[in-house]
């Protein structure tokens, strides 16, 4: 539930775009006439290497059918051969390897989707730089803001009065923005329309919405009985019981059933779903991440109790040094002055070497689970676990 201060605003960084990899673009027109031959898909590489596809990045302002206005961000595997730099994201001075009004590379589709939730005050792309990377190995990433709980609400003035409310919705939000992209037709998104395989879907997010991954992957809540737990004990998700009106509340069936696996990074709140986490078992293969220096949501009551209460399939990666920002986000690119941005020099672990343990894992596990591709298994145990220093790996598949 990452909370970001007025007073580490605005946005100041400057990033330096990074160079796209190669593509190899589709079949060149046959001049003889004859029919083209169906398009291949390239060879999968490694999880901790860029992946074989260009990654192209769309931005739709659509409004749900609850009459919401929602804000996506869509990755997407994308043909680069006419567009050799990057384009920078909207709203914020962000530039990675991301390309825009870019057509799709459709030899490996449709593509497996996943959905991406942000933080408390996070933005749609606060972790771009692993949605690139899993839309380079083939996945399509689609990620809402969170109105009400977005980077800009807080610059604007946070109105905690709609803290309640812009819970009950963030799940609606995830779900509802995977049906409108899966929807869209060649005229409304050529680049986008069919792109996307509602049959291979997963989840993932960071803080608060790694709680809406759980919600999302079909965690039976117990919010009621949250607020009797909050009276006898410390949560972070204590401080927003009074902004939910529970009598208001009819429907608390958070779950998307198409979800077949969950990625939680920087969880918390475990007792929300039950006195012991108690719904949190039964839930399709999880991945937990965290940092054990998170001032946010502590390894040691928010993180790790989230891990205990998921069955197996299950795994843990816990990164030493790690606060709750710098592996999974790329917030510390544009507020710089969160102190676990620092790396070494604050006492934390570098960022970008979090990120060069996060994005392989979160890779090799969604390939694994989403795919079934069971190469991934060599990619989720040693000797690539005990390779990063700052990793202690638990998995129990």
């Amino acid at each position: 539930m990452s909370v970001l201060s007025a007073r580490t605003l605005p946005l100041v960084a400057a990033l330096a775009a990074c160079a796209p990899p190669d593509d190899d673009g589709a079949p060149a027109d046959d001049t003889d006439g004859d029919a083209l031959p169906a398009p291949v898909a390239p060879d999968p590489v490694d999880p901790d290497l860029r992946g074989p596809y260009g990654v192209g990045a769309q931005t739709l302002v659509f409004t749900d059918p609850r009459g919401k206005e929602l804000t996506v961000e869509v990755w997407f595997p994308a043909d680069l051969s006419d567009d050799p730099s990057p384009d920078p994201y909207p709203e914020i001075p962000l530039t990675l390897t991301a390309h825009r009004d870019v057509p799709a590379d459709r030899r490996g589709a449709p593509y497996p989707v996943i959905g991406f939730t942000h933080g408390l005050g996070g933005i749609r792309f606060q972790s771009a730089s692993l949605c690139e990377h899993l839309a380079s190995h083939g996945f399509v990433i689609i990620s809402p803001d969170h109105a009400g709980h977005t980077l800009y609400d807080y610059i604007r003035g946070f109105d905690s009065s709609k803290t309640g409310q812009v819970i009950l919705e963030r799940p609606g939000d995830v779900s509802l923005s995977i049906d409108h992209v899966l929807a869209l037709t060649e005229d409304e998104a050529p680049e986008l329309a069919g792109m996307g395989d509602a049959s291979r879907l997963a989840i993932v997010g960071h803080s608060f919405g790694a709680i809406n991954t759980l919600m999302l992957a079909g965690a039976e809540d117990d919010l009621p009985g949250l607020t009797d737990w909050c009276e006898e004990n410390k949560g972070s998700a204590c401080r927003y019981i009074d902004r939910i009106d529970f009598d208001a509340v009819t429907d608390t069936q958070f779950a998307d059933p198409r979800v077949v696996a969950a990625v939680t990074m920087s969880p918390g709140a475990w007792y929300a779903f039950g006195p012991e986490g108690g719904g949190l078992a039964g839930l399709p293969p999880t991945m937990v991440l965290g940092g054990t220096e998170d001032d946010t949501l502590s390894w040691e009551r928010e993180i790790a109790p989230t891990y205990e209460a998921l069955s197996r399939p299950r795994y843990l990666a816990e990164i030493a040094g790690a606060g709750h920002y710098g592996p999974f986000s790329d917030l510390c690119l544009v507020l710089a002055s969160r102190a676990d941005c620092a790396g070494a020099a604050g006492g934390f672990l570098d960022p970008d070497a979090g990120k060069a343990i996060v994005h392989p894992l979160v890779t090799a596990f969604l390939r694994r689970y989403v795919l079934e591709d069971t190469t991934m298994d060599a990619w989720l145990q040693p000797p690539f676990t005990d390779g990063p220093a700052a990793l202690t790996w638990s998995a129990e598949p």
